[in-house]
């Protein structure tokens, strides 16, 4: 099912950031600093990041973004040349190394499948001498997660600190969510060993719970939901011929109720683990932050509590008719989901993994540079 959308090819939609650095081009940044790339091979799309190091201040910044779609994970291998020629179109003026790392979308494919795409990548790039390869594979969940914990650290400047000074983190992915909660030594060594990882920098060594959940991811669990009345706006017209009925409470309900999902049960490791650090604050990334940043919610000081979130998106998405919010906010590609996300954000968050709902939750801005792939560049 993931050749099919290989008559795309020619459909691809792409855009590109490109981020100031006092107003330099990527190639004027590379020319005075260290750069390395790294490519997000994501579940609904690949973004390919150039990153550059200012050896005076040793901080690494975004000097270019450019994503397209759909995900490798959905091109047949014949055609990822022609998506690789699409993505990466720049000519470095000297050797850049480059990261390839695939997450939950390829983590869906059968291994054979995901080899045969990087057999193919690993081809493309030994036809690009301006590039230098250094990886091309799918990091684990929880490698992601560990990345993205990683990231917000260093963008908040707590690496080193005490564990009181530290924050978890909540990604909401396309294919999956990952959970990464700082945790003690003592903590560290009375649960498994395959749930810890030991982040080490420098001479310190932190040790972080971390868990990725496949599946959970905002798309896939859509898919199963994508008739339910009650999840979508008024009046929004649903593939069944059926139109919505946003109820947020009843959304929940039947999310919970959801024999395949099993979404109470999936993450009562995770609640375990939060139980034990209630007082922690939390970061949230991926869907969650991208919706906490746009209209029609309405949050102060980047931050908000579930509590708000649900009441927010219940009145302002659920039980708003669908074409006058169309008319308001239709540039958001996601809107139409918006009953859906939050009703999905809350019972994850408050009743799966056990924030509490008055508990305030803090969202980066745009430019905030905590993206996992940043971490990966830092721990690499």
């Amino acid at each position: 099912m993931f050749e099919k959308t290989c008559l795309s090819i020619f459909f691809w939609s792409f855009y590109s950031l490109s981020f100031a650095q006092q107003a330099l081009s990527w190639e004027e940044v590379c020319q005075s600093n260290h750069c390395e790339a790294i490519v997000d091979v994501g579940s609904s799309g690949s973004r390919l990041y150039i990153y550059s190091n200012n050896s005076a201040q040793n901080a690494w910044q975004v000097a270019f973004s450019k994503k397209i779609t759909p995900g490798l994970s959905s091109v047949s291998v014949d055609h990822v040349e022609e998506y690789l020629n699409q993505l990466i179109q720049m000519k470095p003026s000297k050797p850049m190394p480059i990261y390839v790392y695939g997450t939950a979308g390829m983590r869906l494919l059968p291994e054979h499948q995901q080899q045969q795409r990087y057999q193919a990548v690993t081809s493309w790039f030994h036809q690009h001498s301006e590039w230098i390869l250094r990886q091309a594979r799918t990091i684990s969940g929880q490698e992601e997660g560990v990345y993205a914990w990683f990231a917000v650290q260093q963008e908040l400047g707590t690496l080193g600190k005490p564990l009181k000074d530290l924050n978890a983190v909540i990604e909401i992915g396309g294919a999956s969510a990952q959970v990464s909660i700082p945790i003690s030594p003592r903590e560290a060594r009375r649960l498994p060993a395959q749930d810890v990882y030991p982040v080490r920098w420098g001479n310190q060594v932190t040790f972080v719970w971390s868990h990725s959940y496949l599946g959970l991811g905002i798309n896939e669990v859509e898919k199963q939901f994508s008739d339910v009345t009650q999840c979508f706006s008024l009046g929004y017209p649903l593939k069944n011929g059926s139109v919505g009925q946003g109820d947020i409470l009843n959304c929940i309900q039947s999310l919970e109720a959801n024999p395949e999902l099993s979404l109470i049960s999936r993450l009562d490791e995770a609640k375990k683990i939060v139980g034990k650090h209630v007082n922690m604050p939390w970061i949230a990334l991926g869907a969650i932050r991208f919706s906490a940043q746009n209209p029609p919610y309405r949050f102060d000081g980047q931050l908000f509590n579930l509590k708000q979130l649900k009441e927010q998106g219940d009145s302002a998405l659920c039980h708003q008719d669908w074409q006058s919010l169309f008319q308001s906010f239709g540039q958001d590609p996601y809107l139409y989901r918006g009953c859906f996300s939050a009703s999905y954000f809350y019972s994850s968050l408050s009743n799966g993994i056990g924030i509490n709902e008055n508990q305030m939750i803090h969202y980066p801005t745009p430019n905030a540079q905590m993206d996992w792939t940043l971490g990966a560049l830092l721990l690499s």
